[in-house]
């Protein structure tokens, strides 16, 4: 027997298993610290304990678990590493524990950049522009007095800068931003501290807290971040025989399990509570599912009585739950059971529960309450569904666009390019009534071959009209439009940074839409609106064109080309189209080792306009060359747009350009509506699919097929008429 004994002994021992012994970190950032983590479960028999982790460089900070891991239990290492140098890293921990005389190794590698290719790892939480590394703060195992500090660290993604403002704090929390103004592709942190002092109540506490993405955000799931704390009663006034015999607090479950709700509202589950030693009471129970009761019944528990009380009355936690919805669940916060005798503390999956043995009749004199549950401070009528914009009426589309109101133009402009019939009859009243407000602008068409620097360009352009001639600016950029999905991306306004955010530009992408001619069904008309607005600089960007798309010239007061080098020989500069309607014509990209062909395309474009017939307004157009990227020539291009205006209005060919263009657009708006008309005519809509069949078999001919449509519809006119 005492063999046996002795064989039992020496097989008893802690056993460690790992949850790995490689972290793979993918892509770290250089100078921001990046945690992992490593798992250890004791799977022996004895209690393990974790004596020393020597990291193999001074750039890595190792935490680890202190206590002794019981048998069946888990521990951690954590390893934070400040990385000082680019490029691919592997980094050693050497953990020495109490299960073996030799160390074990675990492992870390990744690579370090200076500019992450893939967020997801370091900064997993997508706010748009911004990303975080985490969107749940928790302020754990806090004694009154205390001031813990917790870091998040942001990310800015975009372009623009960014200055992160947290809203809704409690007055128990502060936040400070480092720096207050994050530039684009640059990271920082906000400090988040909690001040215990201020906290109303013992146990958890759990509010949610919102990032600002933009001036004027709104409150919404999508940034929030869930912040909790848990604050510990104070004990230090006890002494250590008062320690000795203070209550044990020991719990039949740790976990509830409901399962399927099925057709059922509610379930209830008990908890029994049983005292290990002397007498407790006076429990205090904070909860975090809002959708569960706790029922708590307040007794004095005797030790050993597996939760029975004078009375026979046992000593029970019940929970009852409801059906949650995504959002309550979100803010569950299941935790693992603890045992603090120091601070005699359980907690049930998410419940936690504190006693307090101050109220216990061997402390007579002492009173501790247990406090007031603090209320969600999102307002729980709040309602979530998708805002709706105020209908406006044709005078509030006036009145907005007179005031120069941006949100009531913008809306104004997709009114106009609405095909909603309802839409158009609001619109084209809207018109009517800012038509005499227009006409003070300089309209300036820019145009050119797909990847000329059009938008790029337009961005220099326009910072240079603002900062040398004032005024308002108002951009027109028109994107083209897929001949198969009938999409568009309209992404011109991404490469105008510096515009999209001057407070006197107004950039609107429009899809082409099908309109041929390299501009917008209703551009014109958008156009109107904007000079309403007290817009007094209208630059039109077409489509990327190539020698037939001219329509942009018959809207404009100015047509500029932007030209490349390179692009054909003498021969494509003297051919007919849009080179003849151009006023001026500019080469781009003029730097560097491209200076030379520039200037060797510029005189060839001279001397190609030469050949052409003299323009009507006795103007000769002019070649230039500059560089869009490198903001150079550009005052040169805007002294000869200004010089064409003033000398079209010394001899009147710019009000007799504005009549024509009037008389243009009556016809094309002609075209239009017979178009429509043509199309949506009931007749025509239940004989089109049979012709087309008719012409597709071969059985007809295409100009017979329109000859007998054209008939028809003519027919039902008539017909609708009489």
């Amino acid at each position: 027997m005492a063999g046996m004994m002795l064989a039992m002994a020496a097989v008893a021992q802690p056993r460690v298993e790992l949850d790995r012994d490689v972290a793979n970190m993918g892509e770290i950032m250089f100078q921001l610290p990046s945690k992992v983590s490593f798992t250890l479960k004791n799977a022996g028999d004895e209690p393990l304990g974790i004596t020393e982790v020597i990291p193999s460089c001074g750039c890595t900070a190792v935490e680890w678990t202190r206590e002794l891991i019981a048998p069946g239990a888990e521990g951690t290492i954590t390893a934070v590493y400040d990385a000082k140098m680019l490029g691919s890293f592997q980094k050693d921990l050497e953990v020495y524990t109490n299960a073996s005389d030799e160390p074990m190794y675990l492992h870390m590698q990744g690579r370090v950049v200076s500019k992450l290719s893939d967020y997801s790892g370091t900064f997993p939480i997508d706010l748009g522009n911004v990303r975080l590394n985490v969107n749940n703060v928790e302020f754990d195992n806090v004694n009154r007095g205390d001031h813990p500090v917790m870091e998040l660290q942001i990310l800015n993604t975009g372009r623009k800068s960014y200055k992160p403002y947290l809203m809704h704090l409690p007055s128990y929390l502060s936040a400070e931003y480092f720096p207050e103004q994050l530039n684009g592709g640059r990271m920082g942190k906000i400090l988040l501290t909690l001040d215990s002092e201020k906290l109303h109540q013992m146990g958890l506490t759990q509010t949610s807290i919102y990032l600002a993405r933009e001036v004027g955000d709104k409150v919404s799931e999508e940034n929030e971040i869930t912040v909790s704390s848990v604050l510990l009663p104070d004990f230090s006034s006890l002494s250590a025989r008062d320690r000795e015999l203070a209550p044990r607090l020991v719990l039949s479950a740790d976990t509830l399990d409901m399962g399927e709700m099925g057709r059922k509202r509610k379930k209830s589950m008990t908890v029994e509570v049983r005292n290990g030693e002397t007498h407790f009471a006076g429990a205090h129970l904070a909860g975090v599912q809002q959708s569960a009761e706790r029922l708590l019944e307040r007794e004095k528990h005797r030790p050993g009585r597996d939760g029975q009380t004078e009375g026979d009355r046992g000593g029970q936690i019940s929970v009852e739950g409801e059906e949650q919805s995504a959002r309550v669940a979100h803010h569950e916060r299941p935790r693992p059971l603890e045992r603090d005798y120091n601070h005699q503390r359980e907690t049930l999956n998410g419940l936690v529960f504190m006693e307090h043995p101050e109220n216990s009749e061997e402390y007579k004199g002492l009173t501790v309450n247990s406090g007031v549950a603090q209320p969600s401070i999102v307002n729980p009528y709040l309602k979530r569904g998708r805002y709706r914009h105020r209908e406006l009426s044709a005078a509030d589309y006036v009145e907005g666009i007179r005031k120069g109101d941006v949100t009531v133009l913008g809306r104004a402009v997709t009114l106009v390019e609405s095909t909603n019939p309802a839409h158009q009859a609001v619109a084209q009243e809207v018109i009517e009534k800012c038509l005499p407000y227009s006409g003070q602008s300089v309209r300036v068409g820019i145009s050119g071959v797909p990847g000329a620097g059009k938008s790029t360009s337009i961005d220099a352009f326009g910072i240079h009209v603002l900062e040398q001639y004032g005024g308002k600016l108002a951009v027109l950029a028109i994107d083209p439009s897929s001949e198969r999905s009938k999409g568009s991306i309209l992404g011109d306004k991404t490469r105008m940074e510096k515009l999209a955010v001057h407070p006197d530009s107004f950039i609107r992408p429009s899809p082409s839409a099908g309109s041929l001619g390299g501009v917008a069904r209703k551009t014109r008309e958008t156009i109107i609106l904007c000079e309403a607005a007290g817009f007094d600089k209208i630059f039109v960007e077409t489509v990327g064109v190539g020698q037939s798309e001219t329509a942009c010239h018959s809207m404009v007061d100015f047509f500029l080309l932007i030209q490349l080098a390179g692009t054909g020989d003498e021969l494509q500069g003297i051919k007919r189209g849009i080179m003849e309607m151009a006023d001026g014509i500019v080469i781009n990209k003029c730097d560097g080792n491209n200076v030379d062909k520039c200037q060797l395309a510029a005189t060839q474009f001279r001397n190609a306009l030469h050949l052409f017939p003299a323009p009507e307004s006795g103007w000769t157009p002019k070649v230039m060359t500059y560089s869009g990227f490198y903001n150079l020539g550009i005052k040169e291009i805007w002294d000869m747009v200004f010089q064409y205006v003033d000398f079209v209005k010394q001899n009147g060919y710019f009000e007799h350009r504005r009549n024509e263009q009037a008389k243009y657009w009556m016809y094309e708006t002609i075209n239009e509506q017979l178009r429509n008309s043509f199309f949506q005519n009931p007749e025509i809509e239940s004989r089109l699919p049979e012709a087309e069949q008719m012409v597709l078999s071969g059985r007809q001919t295409s100009f017979v097929a329109a000859k007998q449509l054209l008939d028809a519809y003519f027919a039902a006119v008539r017909g609708s008429e009489g």
